[in-house]
């Protein structure tokens, strides 16, 4: 039987509750979660050394204090925004790595296991030439190799992000497969996914939803590929789109994810441990008790299966 455990992506901080102290103190005491996954929407990893340190030694001690598991960190809004590994560029792509290094170095500080998140976004017309696309691929694959390095040398293994756009691989299940035994042939950590229970909308599937049924299902998603990966970030989804609702009676009534279908797939997939991590998004306009109200209520919710 699969050990799952529940906990929260802690963007939900950005902007609003910046202070380590602040956000562990919610996550602790109004969610009454043990287990955070950090998001570098709170810690720019592009800041200098020094902050980052500090910085990164905040978070530790914050959550030692309120007893809080660090289970990994993750890129967040911030950084999604940029094609990082597969930028068409030869200098972004360096500079994309010395991000991820820089994302490296800081999760060990704090005490994570593992870092990640989106990992490289092809431009439209890279995307459109096969033949450079499989370059970019190439690309991807050799820096993450190089990537698993410096995290095998810190004790850290790497986490990968699924993602709906076809620039952005893995974006099918068979794509995920294929692309997960090609990295781990040269890694010297593992390379694990993160799958995402609102990433299963891309429009170039829904097209065809007849030939791509199985893709657009966050639960063969997770059946096929549960046991590399054992984190999901869970949010409430129409499945038309990305969306990070939370798990409220308003979203619940159009949302298509449930929570007693998430852990049946999960177990379906003989995983050993899978960690599920909310990931709500509110506008940044949103009123900061309506985020804690929503929040409370989505711990509730999924409890209540997990």
């Amino acid at each position: 039987m699969t050990k799952i455990s529940l906990g929260i992506n802690n963007c939900f901080a950005a902007k609003r509750w910046p202070k380590a102290t602040d956000w562990a103190e919610i996550v602790a005491s109004e969610l009454e979660l043990d287990t955070v996954q950090f998001s570098f929407d709170l810690l720019d990893p592009r800041a200098k050394p020094d902050l980052r340190v500090q910085l990164a030694e905040e978070v530790k001690d914050a959550c030692r204090d309120r007893a809080l598991t660090l289970h990994s960190t993750f890129t967040g809004l911030s950084i999604y925004c940029f094609n990082l590994l597969m930028d068409p560029r030869d200098a972004a792509r360096l500079d994309a790595m010395d991000l991820y290094q820089n994302m490296i170095e800081s999760s060990s500080l704090m005490g994570a296991a593992a870092t990640g998140g989106h990992v490289g976004a092809m431009s439209q017309k890279d995307y459109q030439d096969p033949e450079i696309a499989k370059k970019r691929i190439r690309q991807l694959a050799a820096s993450l190799n190089d990537l698993s390095r410096k995290a095998a040398a810190r004790g850290q293994y790497l986490l990968w992000e699924a993602m709906p756009v076809g620039r952005e691989p893995p974006s099918t299940i068979s794509e995920a497969v294929r692309l997960h035994k090609w990295v781990n042939e040269n890694s010297e950590t593992r390379i694990d996914f993160c799958v995402d229970t609102g990433h299963q909308c891309s429009w170039q599937l829904l097209q065809k939803p007849s030939k791509n049924k199985a893709d657009l299902s966050a639960y063969t998603w997770l059946r096929e590929l549960g046991s590399i990966t054992p984190i999901v970030h869970l949010q409430q989804t129409d499945g038309k789109g990305d969306r990070h609702w939370p798990f409220t009676n308003k979203y619940n009534r159009h949302g298509i994810i449930h929570p007693s279908k998430l852990v049946e797939a999960i177990e379906d997939s003989d995983a050993n441990e899978t960690f599920l991590a909310l990931e709500i998004a509110h506008p940044f306009e949103a009123p900061e008790d309506s985020v804690l109200k929503d929040l409370r209520q989505s711990v509730q919710y999924v409890r209540d299966y997990v």
